[in-house]
């Protein structure tokens, strides 16, 4: 899981991401990384530390 809100550093994180054969979901605000933990079980999550919503 990718838990970004800047757009820029969410396609550039995933551009990364896909070039090393990973596949991620993104969460573009706090409330959306915890909805996306509590459907699915991540190996990885990367996390910004400032995120709109909830931290």
């Amino acid at each position: 899981l990718l838990a970004e809100d800047n757009q820029v550093n969410q396609k550039l994180a995933m551009r990364i991401l896909d070039q090393m054969g990973y596949r991620a979901d993104v969460a573009s605000n706090g409330i959306e990384a915890v909805e996306s933990i509590e459907r699915q079980i991540y190996d990885v999550i990367l996390m910004d530390v400032q995120m709109p919503e909830m931290d």
